[in-house]
């Protein structure tokens, strides 16, 4: 066992250092190395996000996920080390790194800025799990603290990290949308952790609603920030949807709709809600969907074989860092190598 878990890790750093070097030496490499980075950070801000609603809404939920999504909040430190090749390649990727100093606002749209605002944001959010995790008697505190700086904080790197990639474009609710992805990603990461182990129905119709309400949310989002944009003829805003209404893109668009309505739409009866394998097949379908709608934000405009090439090979290689990191941490958690205990905090409270 212990082989075979070197060789995965060996692999997984493999595939990871092949596909930075292809992002710094292949042209628009580095716009695949950041979807990537997104799809998988998702996991731990998503998850942040979902135990910090427990801690304030406490409830049957907090028993099903909050030991799943512990392991996920020690992806923070590894996030923010495999974003350093984008904070550090801004110049290669964002037009507003690339029009230098001429900029109204050279302030807030500089490099250091930037990576200051970044690296907060990743400081703020590894604190918060840190609080969370080792002093649980501050979960109500921390969980109103921290609900508030993360979607603050959210809205404002999201706007850096995915807006900005477009000239120009501006959206409000743009912020919101993003953060009803990664809440939806990390959903179906423990949804599909808890199919390992044998569920009543009412579980499995608990993971069920909550999978819909994610979707509905992420459903909501996505259409009113669409519908302002189109409806009020916003030419730079309706250019980004444009340029992704177009060629693949098009037919990209329809497919990502259909891994998440056709879900949406079966959950809605209670026999499918409750299956067992209906359940994990509705995540798997989401999360394929999540990772062609990353693809679908991040590249157009920027893509051609070797972007498509470094995103799929980031896609394996972080996925595999990823897990290795929760199991471990899972693992010490579960072995009481850390001082955890939010889940009985949250049932106390």
């Amino acid at each position: 066992m212990r082989r075979r878990h070197l060789g995965i890790v060996i692999a997984a750093v493999v595939l990871t250092l092949l596909a930075l070097l292809a992002a710094f030496m292949m042209p628009g490499g580095l716009y695949g190395w950041l979807t990537a980075i997104f799809f998988w950070s998702s996991f731990p801000i998503g998850g942040l996000l979902l135990i910090l609603m427990m801690q304030l809404i406490p409830g049957r939920w907090t028993h099903e996920y909050a030991d799943g999504i512990e392991p996920l909040l020690f992806l923070f430190p590894l996030a923010l080390i495999l974003f350093l090749p984008v904070v550090l390649s801004t110049v290669d990727i964002y037009p507003w790194a690339q029009e230098g100093s001429g900029r109204s606002a050279r302030i807030y749209f500089s490099t250091s800025f930037f990576v200051l605002r970044t690296v907060c944001f990743f400081a703020a959010a590894t604190l918060i799990s840190i609080a969370l995790l080792w002093r649980p008697h501050w979960s109500t505190p921390v969980a109103v603290l921290g609900l508030i700086l993360l979607s603050v904080g959210g809205m404002v790197v999201y706007s850096d990290w995915l807006m900005s990639l477009t000239h120009d474009f501006h959206s409000s609710g743009f912020g919101l949308y993003v953060l009803s992805i990664q809440a939806t990603i990390a959903l179906c990461g423990l949804i599909l952790l808890r199919m390992f182990r044998p569920l009543s129905d009412t579980a499995y119709g608990l993971h069920g609603g909550l999978l819909l309400c994610a979707l509905l949310l992420w459903i909501y989002f996505a259409f009113m920030q669409f519908f302002i944009i189109w409806s009020t003829d916003l030419p730079n805003e309706v250019a980004w949807y444009l340029i992704r209404a177009e060629g693949v893109w098009n037919i990209l668009i329809w497919v990502i709709a259909m891994l998440h309505f056709i879900p949406a739409f079966l959950l809605l009866f209670a026999p499918l809600r409750r299956g067992r394998y209906w359940l994990a097949g509705f995540a798997v379908s989401v999360l394929i969907g999540k990772w062609l709608e990353t693809l679908w934000i991040v590249l157009p405009g920027h893509e051609n074989g070797s972007s498509v090439l470094v995103a799929t090979l980031s896609f394996v290689g972080l996925g595999g860092l990823s897990l290795i990191v929760a199991f471990a941490a899972r693992a010490r958690l579960q072995n009481g190598g850390f001082a955890s205990n939010t889940s009985g905090a949250s049932h106390g409270a």
